[in-house]
């Protein structure tokens, strides 16, 4: 990823949409395939901003995840 990009952004809170949108996937595949069958939210936990309301991920910790995922 473009390092200038993840410096300016990396604090920038996202939602679920967002990360299917850098996954490339959609929004189901994130939260009924991904998010319950590995350890997403031990790399990226959950930030809710008020009570119950959506979930929203640290753009850097949605890249670790990512970077932790890629196999060589």
């Amino acid at each position: 990823m473009n390092k200038e990009i993840h410096a300016q952004h990396s604090e920038r809170l996202i939602n679920i949409n967002e990360i299917a949108a850098i996954l490339g996937v959609n929004r189901g595949y994130i939260s009924q395939k991904l998010i319950p069958h590995s350890n997403f939210h031990d790399i990226a936990p959950p930030i809710r901003l008020y009570g119950n309301g959506a979930a929203k991920y640290k753009l850097s910790d949605v890249l670790k995840f990512i970077d932790s995922r890629i196999t060589m």
